[in-house]
């Protein structure tokens, strides 16, 4: 039986004592986001334009036919839903996928962003923590939500 690889945020980033659990959960936690982002390889070529299958605080997965070598390093621009500005800054290729087993395990290739600017931060962590409650609500027992007295809360409320 052959073995699927194992596929976790891998980091080239040694982490410290001091970094928190909430510090760790941010940046690792995936999101299911599909967003454009555009890659710039090297300076004289044409930018790639692909697509995100998960994005987390800490990286990302982008669908690629022909995803680059591991430790090669880019410059992306992630638009994200709800901002006019893109998300911009540096990753570096930290594991692929060349086959794909299934439609929700696409090849393509696991980006850990290097640098990215605060402004972009932000708007990353607030595009996963709105998809992380997206399917929050959605798994939710719909009956629960409309059963005798239940209801739930409007935003004025709480």
């Amino acid at each position: 039986m052959q073995q699927k690889p194992i596929e976790t945020h891998a980091t080239a980033t040694p982490r410290t004592s001091h970094q928190t659990a909430v510090e760790l959960f941010r940046e690792n936690t995936r999101a299911p986001l599909t967003a454009p982002v555009r890659l710039q390889f090297d300076t004289f070529s044409k930018p790639d334009r692909a697509y995100t299958a998960n994005v987390s605080a800490g990286g990302m997965f982008v669908r690629s036919r022909k995803p680059r070598p591991v430790g090669t390093r880019l410059r992306f621009e992630l638009r994200l839903e709800g901002f006019a500005k893109p998300a911009v800054g540096f990753a570096e290729v930290v594991w692929i996928r060349l086959k794909s087993s299934s439609k929700d395990e696409p090849t393509g290739m696991g980006l850990e962003f290097r640098y990215v600017d605060p402004p972009s931060r932000f708007r990353i962590e607030a595009a996963v923590c709105a998809a992380i409650e997206n399917l929050r609500i959605e798994e939710e027992p719909r009956a629960s939500l409309s059963g005798a007295g239940l209801r739930r809360p409007s935003l004025a409320e709480g």
